[in-house]
């Protein structure tokens, strides 16, 4: 038996039985920055774990910047302390993304998690990874904090004693109140910006980070034009040119800090450091002078904005969700909610916009919360399953309007219905299928087996699991936007059993207007309707030679 106590900021777990296994599982939190934090586990075989895709899956290594991390936990006499383990039981597709933050904590702030020492017998481990990702893990130097005993895919980057510990929560302040909290959020935001914008020139040259997008979009032509110029003359400038380009009124300090990188010839001569510290009219922040001196070592350059960019994040990240906690305490009205979505959607990440369609959805504004989630293609580059996800948000969203326009809540669903949600989430875990899950277990006690124990095997359980039921898929169709003038984007999936699947679009007097073949379980198909007449049609997935969802778009 393993018993869990917990207080308002940590829990312990400790096996009370011959044998248990596995302290905290977290799996599956994808492009969240959340922490395991200050959590204590004994006597097990297995600490904490972070399983399948647990990082930011966008292209541009975001990996290394957002996603699961774990800070300050302390074992005893547990086998594996900290793990990145695989999920077998996803399709083997998917298992090349699955891995927790690659960089944990910074080579400013210790991981300061407490490691037992156990080595030296066969899977017994302080870190463990057996994704395909190496992780880089900062620890203070100092007792109990060594990661000894590690696989290959560890690497251990010690850090001074002296240096500041994940212990202690980014923001500092008695009581900062939402006004102060987002002060820290906007900072960390601006300089989260400047580090991408270095990020991006340097690994593809294009600005594809949204953030970067909103930033560098304020930027004036006339400074464009200097960039350009300047570089086009790099590693060429000297000295002289670049203090006169860092005392320049107007220019970013990315720019800056972008031509002093490219010439990190004239960055070394004696002074410029310190001049930068010290004595110019416009100075730099410390992080930029940082990331200037680190570009004098190419190999180590790249890393060393990784590591800003994941801390600038987590601040961005715990600032938000400060925000939101100390809205929520005195939450009165739809106000409150507003304040609290235009928190979150400063840091324009994919996981941000489910939860504010999610806060949207708590205040049965299902219209708006459509908007948030069909906007999603045109904020980010999305792939694979991240595709799927969305349209199953899309559908949850129809069901639950389709029940509060009945005058229910979801306590009160029919058979059909929660039939209906068990087939919705009878497949590869995903946020809205996560969300439908909780609804069926906490309403119905109708509970998925999360993604948990040794990758792929029987999950620790006490209680007798049924074989799992085949996977079904059901029918989705979106449009968008509806109405429309010139144009329609036509979001669907189909079940895996069906054949011959096609989209026909017929107007008010049933005549065909669009007949086309589909390709593939899901996807977008977009449609010119400029030549159309306006008026009402009926658009129609079919498969197997029927009608498997319609619904109507008006061109005006």
């Amino acid at each position: 038996m393993a018993v869990l106590l917990c207080s308002a900021l940590w829990c312990s777990i400790e096996c009370r039985a011959a044998r248990c296994a596995e302290a905290i599982v977290v799996g599956y939190n994808r492009d969240h920055n959340d922490k395991v934090w200050k959590n204590s586990a004994t006597n097990l075989s297995t600490g904490f774990v972070g399983e399948g895709v647990c990082a930011s899956t966008e292209p541009g290594g975001y990996s290394a910047i957002i996603g699961l991390q774990k800070y300050c936990n302390s074992n005893s006499n547990v086998a594996t302390n900290l793990y990145s383990r695989k999920a077998t039981e996803a399709p083997e597709l998917e298992w090349p993304s699955h891995t927790i933050r690659t960089i944990q904590a910074s080579a400013g702030r210790g991981a300061d998690n407490t490691l037992d020492g156990w080595g030296g017998e066969t899977e017994k481990w302080d870190i463990y990874v057996d994704t395909d990702h190496p992780i880089t893990y900062y620890y203070r130097t100092g007792t109990g904090l060594f990661p000894e005993h590690v696989s290959d895919l560890l690497l251990p980057a010690g850090i001074p004693w002296g240096m500041s510990s994940e212990c202690t929560p980014h923001l500092i302040s008695a009581d900062p109140g939402v006004v102060g909290v987002a002060g820290m959020m906007v900072s960390a935001r601006t300089d989260y910006g400047n580090t991408r914008y270095l990020y991006e020139a340097l690994i593809d040259g294009g600005n594809t980070d949204a953030v970067v997008e909103e930033i560098v979009s304020a930027w004036p032509q006339d400074i464009w034009d200097l960039r350009d110029y300047l570089l086009s003359k790099s590693p060429y400038l000297s000295t002289e040119a670049l203090m006169n380009l860092v005392d320049k009124p107007g220019v970013p300090d990315a720019i800056k800090a972008e031509v002093c990188i490219a010439n990190p010839e004239a960055t070394q001569k004696e002074g410029f450091v310190r001049w930068l510290e010290y004595d110019c009219s416009q100075p730099l922040p410390t992080y930029l002078i940082e990331n200037i001196v680190a570009s004098w070592e190419q190999r180590t350059y790249r890393a060393s904005l990784e590591v800003d960019m994941g801390q600038q994040h987590a601040v961005m990240a715990e600032a938000a969700y400060t925000i939101m906690d100390l809205l929520n305490e005195n939450a009165t009205d739809e106000f409150d909610l507003e304040e609290e979505r235009s928190a979150v959607q400063l840091l324009r990440a994919p996981e941000v916009r489910y939860h504010e369609a999610a806060l949207l959805l708590g205040q049965h504004r299902y219209a708006d919360a459509r908007t948030v989630i069909n906007a999603l293609p045109a904020e980010h580059d999305l792939k694979g399953r991240e595709i799927g996800e969305r349209l199953h948000m899309l559908t949850l969203i129809d069901f639950l309007e389709s029940v509060h326009n009945d005058g229910r809540s979801t306590a009160q669903l029919n058979a059909g219905e929660i039939a209906q949600l068990e087939a919705f989430i009878n497949v590869p875990h995903d946020r809205p299928t996560n969300w439908a899950s909780n609804l069926l277990c906490y309403n119905y006690g109708i509970c998925r087996s999360p993604y948990t124990g040794d990758a792929g095997a029987a999950p620790k359980s006490a209680r007798a699991r049924s074989a799992p039921k085949p996977i079904a898929v059901l029918p989705v169709l979106h449009l968008q936007p509806n109405p429309t003038e010139s144009w329609v984007a036509v979001n669907y999936q189909i079940p895996n059993e069906a054949k011959n699947a096609r989209l026909l679009v017929t107007d008010v007097a049933g005549r065909v207007i669009e007949d086309i073949g589909l390709q593939g379980a899901f996807g977008q198909h977009v449609m010119n309707t400029e030549a159309w007449a306006r008026g009402s049609y009926a658009v129609r997935l079919i498969a197997n030679s029927a009608s498997l969802k319609t619904d109507r778009l008006i061109v005006q």
